[in-house]
């Protein structure tokens, strides 16, 4: 096992914020995928875009003034809902299972 201080280093609390995001964006990705490959399904996309709008809502709490990127999660969010509203009609329980697992409200 590496000493305590490379252990220090090669963690993600000393990695930058887009190495952060994109690990949390490929590990929600293994947790829904179907199989090994998979990253179009709707269950998976809404886990990817759920861990960049997290990334970016926080973004914007520190940045007041940044209105570039908080048009960008507006349209993230907007992408979300409309992957999230097809879920529903397509595979309900899928749906209420996403829903459960990632903490989200459930549509109206």
């Amino acid at each position: 096992p590496p000493s305590p201080a490379v252990q220090r280093v090669l963690s993600l609390s000393t990695s930058s914020r887009s190495d952060r995001v994109s690990y949390q964006s490929r590990s929600a990705i293994s947790e829904f995928a179907s199989h090994p490959l998979d990253t179009g399904t709707p269950s998976v996309q809404i886990a990817a875009l759920t861990v960049r709008i997290d990334s970016l809502s926080s973004h914007c709490a520190i940045n007041r003034k940044d209105h570039h990127n908080r048009r960008g999660l507006v349209r993230l969010v907007t992408r979300r809902r409309k992957l999230m509203e097809y879920l529903r009609k397509k595979d309900f329980d899928q749906y209420a299972e996403v829903v459960k697992r990632l903490g989200l409200k459930a549509l109206k």
